[in-house]
């Protein structure tokens, strides 16, 4: 399974997943003409979009995906969150699994300051690789099996946070994950089949990249990458 990173940060959001036959776009959270220019204006190979909240960081493009005849698959309280009216954006029910061509795809529930957010777990009938993909979230309250790509969240590091606003820290504890949370999730999951981990979504300000990436690799003893706008810029 290929992961490809456009963007992630709060900047703006976008992941492409394909395992040879099939392509995802995780999120749409730049702008439709910066998709086109990191996809070498080539959309056509992209079978669907999946996003995780109504967030513009992570569905800024939607409309422009939706009217160029792509696909987009959310949940219910997303979808209307997007106030979006197209036939091609498909609410999703949480852990009701549905089939994008070779990919299945279970959606999830995780913790958010927004209408419905999911992750998902997305398993390739070609291949056999697992992927769960988890992002803007405290925790994640799920186990996964056979996992063999993990792209989660990192997004602060709790003894960097000391001087930000009090309001900002509290929502802050409440909607995203920390190194800590993103350690934990780590531990508790088998990674024995785990090729590859890829930390997403990593503050600008209350984050250290070198830090957190030895920390996941000291735990999980896999490789790990960062993902980050460095790689569309």
């Amino acid at each position: 399974m290929d992961i490809r990173i456009i963007a992630s940060g709060s900047r703006g959001n976008c992941y492409i997943v394909s395992d040879g036959r099939t392509s995802l776009m995780l999120e749409c959270g730049i702008s439709y003409k910066d998709i086109q220019k990191a996809l070498n204006f080539n959309l056509k190979g992209i079978s669907a979009c999946l996003i995780s909240h109504e967030h513009k960081d992570h569905s800024r493009a939607a409309e422009d995906i939706l009217k160029r005849g792509i696909q987009i698959y959310t949940s219910g309280g997303t979808a209307k969150a997007l106030g979006v009216e197209n036939y091609l954006l498909r609410p999703i029910e949480n852990k009701k699994v549905f089939s994008v061509g070779s990919f299945d795809i279970m959606p999830f529930d995780l913790r958010h300051d927004c209408a419905e957010p999911f992750g998902y777990l997305i398993k390739s009938s070609l291949t056999a690789e697992k992927l769960v993909f988890i992002t803007d979230t405290f925790y994640c309250p799920y186990k996964f099996k056979e996992l063999t790509h993990i792209m989660i969240e990192c997004n602060y590091i709790d003894d960097l946070t000391e001087g930000t606003n009090t309001e900002l820290l509290k929502r802050l504890y409440k909607s995203h994950m920390s190194l800590d949370a993103c350690l934990d999730f780590l531990k508790a999951n088998v990674l024995s089949k785990v090729k590859e981990i890829v930390l997403l979504h990593l503050s600008d300000e209350r984050s250290d990249e070198k830090m957190i990436l030895e920390a996941v690799q000291k735990v999980t003893g896999k490789y790990v990458r960062v993902a980050n706008s460095k790689e569309y810029d």
